[in-house]
């Protein structure tokens, strides 16, 4: 459970995308124990009731990050940059590195990325990614 003064951060995912399936396996396996992230498919109840509370927010359909504490949403560039710096290092300097580039050039290279995702990550049977059994408790719909 949710520790007094711990951040729990929640990613959105799209379920049908295996680039999405590999980020969150990628993320698993090295998220440290102080800053679990959870995890939810974009075609979910969760999601759902993420939008209703950022009615005017323009969400992708790819991954979006909710700070829970800050009531903050990080979408596109901005979420995998977000997750790096949730990983720590050497993910986190990567994270730097990547918060030196202008975002709308960061933004234009992710958006080429999502378009042809599906052409290069096969698509998953299920939505929630084939993960090990003590894992699974950071995932929920």
């Amino acid at each position: 459970m949710k520790k007094l003064n711990q951040k729990k951060f929640r990613l959105f995912y799209d379920g049908t995308c295996g680039l999405c399936h590999w980020l969150i396996r990628f993320s698993l396996s090295r998220m440290p124990p102080q800053t679990p992230i959870y995890f939810s498919p974009l075609q979910g109840v969760a999601f759902k009731n993420l939008k209703k509370k950022f009615p005017k927010h323009h969400f992708p359909d790819s991954i979006v990050v909710y700070d829970e504490d800050k009531k903050k949403v990080f979408v596109k560039s901005e979420a995998v940059i977000k997750v790096l710096i949730l990983l720590g290092q050497p993910w986190k300097a990567i994270a730097s590195l990547l918060e030196g580039v202008p975002l709308p050039i960061l933004n234009k290279g992710y958006d080429c990325v999502a378009k042809i995702r599906h052409k290069f990550f096969k698509s998953p049977k299920q939505s929630c990614p084939t993960i090990p059994k003590e894992k699974k408790k950071f995932f929920d719909d």
